[in-house]
């Protein structure tokens, strides 16, 4: 494999006759560009395989120079789309993860000094924003204590 420090490119491909699928996860998870994989060997498994690797493209039959932008072309734009749903998927998860931690957090608040909902969300908001934190982080680090000083 040839390195690619330094050289800036928009997409990475591979002339494979026999598609190597640790290769592949490679130079997807090393370079994290759309990867074109253009081969010979038209197995389903085998481009099953490639596809789970994260190539975006599977071109069986060789390089056709007259295609060749337009494979980039869809190449690139399938990339942006899946990494869009990736990080879409990544900020929701957050985001719940957020509030089932804000949510244990204010019903220990609760719990501990007699407030309401409400008071017990000020109280986190409060602390968080004094120690320039998100409100999931402050009520994180208040059951991280939680836990320490049950010994847990």
């Amino acid at each position: 494999m040839v390195h690619v420090k330094g050289i800036h490119a928009d997409v990475i491909l591979l002339n494979m006759d026999h598609p190597h699928r640790d290769i592949i996860e490679s130079c997807v998870s090393q370079y994290e560009l759309p990867t074109v994989l253009f081969t010979q060997n038209s197995n389903k498994d085998t481009i099953k395989s490639a596809i789970d690797a994260g190539i975006t493209a599977y071109i069986v039959d060789g390089i056709d120079p007259t295609k060749l932008e337009s494979i980039l072309e869809i190449s690139i734009e399938q990339f942006r789309k899946h990494k869009k749903l990736l990080d879409d998927l990544k900020e929701t998860q957050d985001k719940l993860t957020d509030r089932k931690d804000i949510d244990k957090a204010k019903a220990l608040l609760i719990q501990l000094h007699a407030l309401t909902e409400e008071q017990a969300f000020a109280l986190l908001r409060k602390n968080a924003m004094s120690h320039r934190i998100t409100i999931g982080e402050m009520a994180r680090r208040l059951l991280d204590a939680q836990k320490l000083l049950l010994g847990q």
